[in-house]
């Protein structure tokens, strides 16, 4: 296939708009429909997309027993999704979105302990600055009410359960079909997210939420597939880059919603404090997924 890098970079701008978007349609779903009944949903919408997708191509084998590894993925994005869409309920769509970029930098850290990398000092330097950030961002919300400082928590945990994920499917990805792996990951972290919601009533969207819940799960489907098909054009840290771009467009639709006169996306402050913690995230976050790789440490003979 003939790489193009200007349709990479438009298929990773897709991606980036699209899951910046994810906060505000949970802000409008949430009050008809759980976090972990809308989580398990979008999951299984995206499990059942890449199944039919793939299902022409390999037949009986696309549902051979999944590897063990595959289990520990699932249980990180299905905690993932869960989790953050507690955190946006508790927090509010902005904050949320700039918290949840700190996935990668939870990714680097775990890979330091499971995969035995370095880190190298811009890698370094990034995730001080962007945890510097996150205080600002944060600050507000974790001093205030009990409610918006657990969301803040919520959003943490969630962009580490991610960084496991991640971890994982690095590894499928070394001997496993990236299709099938990714199906069955949608479809058992759907199983992951569901028993959360004994600890939720039961919620009765309306229209306008039930628009929300179809896009949600469209989302997903679209995100994924612009993301990974963006990496057959670009490099990954190009794209990773275009994708912290995504809380630039939560941040933008929040601003043009806190003038609007309606009260399906609740009122957001954007202080001078938060902004600029939110700036100091992404440049964090830039500076280390571009960096390079320390070089391993050579065992002492």
């Amino acid at each position: 296939m003939e790489r193009s890098a200007t349709k990479g970079v438009l298929l990773a701008g897709v991606a980036a708009l699209v899951w910046g978007t994810v906060p505000i349609g949970g802000v409008i779903a949430l009050p008809g429909m759980s976090a972990p009944v809308l989580s398990a949903l979008r999951l299984t919408v995206a499990g059942l997309f890449l199944m039919l997708v793939l299902a022409s191509r390999k037949g009986r084998a696309l549902f051979q027993r999944p590897p063990r590894l595959i289990y520990l993925a699932a249980l990180g994005l299905g905690g993932n999704y869960v989790l953050y869409m507690w955190g946006v309920e508790r927090t509010g769509a902005g904050t949320s979105q700039v918290l949840i970029q700190t996935a990668p930098l939870f990714l680097i850290l775990l890979s330091l302990v499971v995969l035995g990398e370095r880190m190298s000092r811009r890698q370094a330097l990034g995730t001080l600055i962007a945890f510097v950030g996150v205080t600002l961002v944060s600050w507000r919300e974790a001093s205030g009410e009990p409610r918006t400082a657990f969301g803040v928590l919520l959003v943490l945990l969630a962009a580490l359960t991610w960084a496991v994920y991640a971890v994982a499917h690095k590894r499928l990805g070394r001997e496993h079909d990236a299709g099938a792996t990714m199906m069955w990951i949608f479809l058992l972290s759907a199983l992951v997210a569901l028993p959360g919601a004994a600890l939720e009533s039961w919620r009765t969207p309306d229209g306008v939420q039930w628009l929300a819940i179809l896009y949600l799960c469209m989302n997903t489907v679209v995100a994924y597939w612009s993301f990974a098909e963006s990496l057959r054009h670009i490099e990954a840290s190009t794209a990773a880059v275009i994708a912290t771009l995504g809380p630039v467009v939560t941040l933008g639709v929040l601003a043009i919603t806190n003038r609007m006169d309606q009260d399906r996306v609740p009122f957001e402050t954007l202080s001078a404090l938060k902004l600029g913690g939110a700036a100091l995230v992404l440049t964090g976050v830039v500076l280390a997924v571009t960096a390079r790789r320390a070089p391993r440490a050579e065992p002492q003979r």
